[in-house]
């Protein structure tokens, strides 16, 4: 998987344009409805949900976090995939889903920024995870952030690298889980909206044991 556990920069929107493409073919609605520069996001969810999908021995049961006008969920409904979708927009908040039902792939895509408790949405996604089954993860990053920086419209708060090498896996390790792959959010920021400058980072761990839960 490429620009795991990244900023999502020019060089990722590159790599990531055939991708986009593929979005913009079968989801042309939603996708015109999108920012051109954001799009690298759902390009990079949908490129690693299906790279873990074929990598998998039994058909892989997905769960889309966020799933209103998620472009990459739209995708894989139409596809045929075996993919559930939750927002509060249409059906459940994440806390309110039932944990008895366990999933290979979760994918949310720029919705952590907008929770209020980002400890419990990671918590909630861990316990919604099999053993081996993969969280794929996109949020607003900005290495400048602190508590009193102005921020967009609906956003709670921008990621710095302590949140997501230090405070969040605090919470994901008491689940078994890790980092898939190494890490490295360094970069200036470099994507602009509503006079904010920040960029995307993707955020993808495993979990390796149940630990009985």
């Amino acid at each position: 998987m490429r620009y795991t556990n990244r900023l999502l920069d020019d060089e990722a929107r590159k790599f990531y344009k055939s991708t986009e493409n593929k979005l913009i073919k079968v989801c042309p609605e939603i996708m015109s409805r999108k920012i051109s520069r954001a799009n690298v996001q759902q390009a990079f969810t949908l490129s690693s949900v299906l790279e873990i999908h074929y990598n998998k021995v039994n058909s892989s049961k997905i769960l889309c976090v966020g799933s209103f006008e998620d472009p990459s969920f739209e995708y894989l409904v139409k596809k045929g995939f075996n993919v559930h979708g939750v927002d509060p927009s249409i059906n459940y908040d994440l806390h309110s889903l039932p944990k008895d039902t366990k999933y290979d792939i979760i994918f949310s895509t720029s919705v952590m920024e907008h929770v209020t408790n980002d400890e419990e949405f990671i918590e909630d996604i861990c316990l919604l995870l099999k053993d081996d089954g993969i969280a794929i993860l996109t949020c607003d990053f900005n290495k400048y952030y602190t508590s009193s920086s102005k921020v967009p419209n609906t956003v709670v708060r921008q990621y710095t690298e302590y949140d997501l090498k230090e405070r969040l896996p605090k919470v994901f390790t008491k689940y078994g889980c890790g980092f898939l792959m190494s890490t490295d959010w360094s970069g200036e920021p470099e994507f602009e909206y509503q006079g904010h400058m920040y960029n995307f980072a993707t955020y993808v761990f495993i979990k390796r044991s149940n630990n009985g839960l």
